[in-house]
């Protein structure tokens, strides 16, 4: 068995956490990417809409208003939306 291994209970519970480890971030979401980032989309501009002109948002505040529990996951398709100019009005 692997070193690392020893942080899980059961052999059942590594393949888990493995299973979970390879999954997609959008899955947890119905698995539907473009969803997704027009869900982004239009939170960013909500977020920004509340803003003063000039200010701007935090790259989180838009997966964690979203999806508390997994915000993480959706960084990377949060950066691609605001880099992208997906989020101009």
């Amino acid at each position: 068995m692997c070193e690392n291994s020893s942080n899980f209970e059961s052999t059942d519970a590594w393949f888990a956490a493995a299973k979970l480890a390879m999954t997609s971030p959008y899955d947890s979401l119905g698995g539907d990417e473009d969803a997704v980032r027009e869900e982004l989309r239009v939170t960013i501009l909500e977020l920004l809409g509340k803003r003063a002109p000039a200010a701007t948002i935090c790259p989180s505040e838009a997966p964690r208003a979203l999806h508390p529990e997994n915000w993480r996951d959706l960084m990377d398709i949060t950066r691609e939306c605001a880099e992208c100019g997906l989020c101009v009005s």
